[in-house]
């Protein structure tokens, strides 16, 4: 048995286990009862010659698979319109998908079309329906907080709707790249010196030549331009 490196993370992120459900005395017999099964269905594996990352592979998937099944996964979810209404829009919108597929089977049955319009119809209006009240109970309640002058569940009721500040930190390397770069003061202090190292190159221009900008150079041409112009307008 080898200990494999630590492999980065590039692919998707794997679903987190709702491990509170776990609470429930039900929930707990069920997955063990579960887990009971599976383990005997795997038994003649882990009890073979086969290598020991074979038999890990195995146990751990079984492990995860009962887990999934019995617990399920966490769902991300927001204070909004939608999460608070999530019953009531799942059947409605499987209805009208049930619908939509029917009209997709048999395009020419006109029964089947104006079902599916009538329940996209019904699907806009009540969707529009629960956002504007929900939209509306939450301006009412920031708005009696700010009447109490309560200023914490003023702002934790604006922080539901635009939801947490993301404050993550980007570390950098040294100039010579040796060093990966943490403190946000001395993040700060590397990209002052970055840009003043990159707006200040060395000019590869001579300024001792004499150049026709040069104030004496710019009033004479401005001089022969007048000259010129009052000729123009003589001729």
């Amino acid at each position: 048995m080898h200990v494999r490196p630590l492999a980065r993370q590039g692919g998707p992120r794997r679903k987190q286990l709702h491990c509170a459900r776990l609470s429930s005395s039900d929930t707990r017999n069920n997955f063990r009862r579960s887990l009971a099964d599976k383990l005997a269905d795997i038994e003649q594996l882990v009890n073979s010659e086969s290598g020991m990352d074979e038999k890990w592979t195995s146990l751990s998937s079984t492990l995860f698979d009962t887990a999934a099944q019995a617990i399920g996964f966490k769902t991300k979810k927001h204070q909004d319109w939608f999460d608070q209404n999530a019953g009531e829009i799942s059947t409605l919108l499987d209805k009208m998908h049930k619908a939509h597929r029917a009209t997709l089977n048999i395009p020419q049955s006109q029964l089947f079309k104006k079902q599916w319009q009538a329940l996209r119809s019904e699907a806009q209006t009540t969707l529009r329906n629960l956002q504007d009240e929900w939209w509306i109970s939450k301006a009412n309640e920031i708005q009696t907080h700010a009447d109490r002058n309560d200023m914490h569940s003023f702002y934790d009721a604006v922080k539901t709707i635009y939801g947490p500040r993301n404050c993550s930190l980007a570390p950098v390397r040294s100039a010579d790249g040796t060093t990966l770069i943490k403190d946000q003061a001395l993040i700060v202090e590397w990209w002052a010196e970055h840009f003043n190292t990159l707006l200040n190159q060395p000019t590869p221009v001579d300024l001792t030549t004499p150049s026709c900008q040069t104030a004496s150079y710019y009033f004479k041409a401005t001089a022969v331009i007048k000259m010129m112009t009052l000729a123009r307008r003589e001729i």
